[in-house]
């Protein structure tokens, strides 16, 4: 078992293990799909690897005995074949998998103004906009709903879905995100993902029924909108609310920057008094306070904010929670361009970070990546459904100790391909 789940620190880690000791397998298998249930609040340190899928599995071990099919660890694995799946096929996060109910073309290219307002007039879909907006967390259940409503009611792109929602949620991933409303689309899977009045009715709160409404329908009629069938018209309400604002890291205002102690590469390497070593980038998706051991030398940790990929394009909300972990682990943290990393790989012995889907083809060669330790094993092949990957990759374990005693297995070549478009996503 790793030293992570022996400790118990303070601040934001400590704020994540203490999540993670929280839950209660039980009421999360049963609850989980209700917006007041017992979910466990750990997607933001997932996405932005605090914590491991591994790690994550061990702790909850320690406390629960849990099966491998268990409703919680089925969830563990719905992220880590999000991440299969986007491996072997990297254009998932600009394009369609496969045609959807209907051609790309039938769907709009513009953002629906009443509905990012949350004056879209069904009541369900405005209070997941708010809930967005003012947490930068939407229960998943709700992100369904938002989804197939974008969709299939209102028959505007995925894609332009998924990159707006991706700017405000803490818990934004590139891989679970685009492939989520993929799934939603019905251009991942064999049909759209639809929802009624009825169904919000048994999951949500009162304040969020929307009787009356374009979902107030049977699922026939639903399917028939969601193929071709005149769209049903809502009345906009007049009382929405403002979009927050978003930032790329190059924008960041100079207070936000002052606060977290951002320093530009140029002015971390004039300060330094003697000659800098391994230095260990903490990046905003592996924001993790351990390294792998070094040989002869030990790692100096230094947070490193790119300012060239574009797809970090997020609310100030998401920024301060980055920026704060960042500096709860951090001795240093710096803001810079690949350039700047160029200059910085002259300066040091070495540099390293750990892998991860978001930003494993921005790094330069000199960059050394380090595969985390997986959950699951890795899979031979691309699967092209969720249930073939689970069956094949949980197969001969019955426990979550089971899984967790297996041999580490190296990630493969193939599920390290790279990512197009230089992280970049439209939008």
């Amino acid at each position: 078992m790793s030293d992570s789940a022996n400790r118990q620190p303070s601040g934001p880690i400590g704020a994540c293990l203490a999540r993670i000791d929280a839950i209660d397998p039980a009421a999360y298998a049963k609850t989980r799909n209700h917006l007041e249930g017992a979910v466990t609040g750990l997607s933001p340190w997932i996405s932005h690897g605090v914590i491991t899928l591994r790690d994550l599995a061990i702790r909850i071990a320690a406390q629960h005995a849990l099966a491998v099919q268990h409703q919680l660890i089925y969830e563990l694995g719905w992220r880590a074949y999000f991440r299969h799946v986007l491996a072997h096929h990297p254009e998932a996060v600009f394009q369609s998998l496969r045609q959807g109910p209907l051609p790309d073309e039938a769907y709009a290219s513009e953002l629906p103004q009443d509905l990012i307002e949350a004056r879209s007039g069904v009541p369900a879909i405005d209070a997941a906009v708010r809930s967005l907006y003012r947490d930068g967390i939407v229960h998943n259940h709700a992100r369904m709903w938002l989804a197939s409503y974008w969709v299939h009611i209102r028959r505007v792109h995925w894609q332009l879905g998924a990159s707006w929602l991706l700017k405000h949620l803490l818990d934004g991933d590139i891989a679970s995100n685009s492939l989520s409303w993929q799934w939603v689309a019905g251009t991942s899977s064999h049909k759209p993902y639809l929802f009624n009045a009825d169904n919000v009715a048994r999951f949500a709160p009162r304040d969020w029924w929307s009787p009356g409404t374009s979902i107030d329908r049977d699922y026939a009629s639903l399917e028939a909108i969601s193929r071709g069938a005149a769209l049903p018209r809502d009345r906009p309400t007049g009382d929405g609310v403002e979009q927050p604002l978003c930032l790329k890291a190059r924008d960041l205002p100079a207070q936000l920057m002052k606060d977290y102690r951002l320093t530009p590469v140029a002015d971390f390497l004039q300060r330094q008094l003697l000659p800098l070593q391994r230095l260990w980038l903490v990046h905003p998706w592996a924001l993790r306070s351990e390294a792998p051991k070094a040989q002869g030398a030990q790692w100096h940790m230094v947070g490193f904010i790119p300012t060239d990929c574009d797809f970090m394009d997020w609310s100030l909300a998401r920024w301060h929670w980055v920026l704060g972990v960042m500096t709860a682990i951090c001795d240093d943290i710096i803001i810079g361009s690949i350039r700047d990393l160029s200059i910085l790989n002259q300066a040091s012995t070495s540099l390293g970070t750990w892998r991860n889907i978001h930003l494993h083809t921005y790094w330069p060669s000199f960059v050394e990546q380090y595969d985390e330790a997986p959950l699951f094993p890795i899979a031979d092949r691309p699967f092209p459904s969720f249930s073939a990957w689970w069956k094949k990759l949980t197969a001969g374990y019955s426990s979550l100790d089971d899984l967790l005693d297996r041999t580490e297995h190296p990630t493969s070549t193939r599920e390290g391909k790279r990512l197009t478009r230089d992280c970049r996503t439209p939008g």
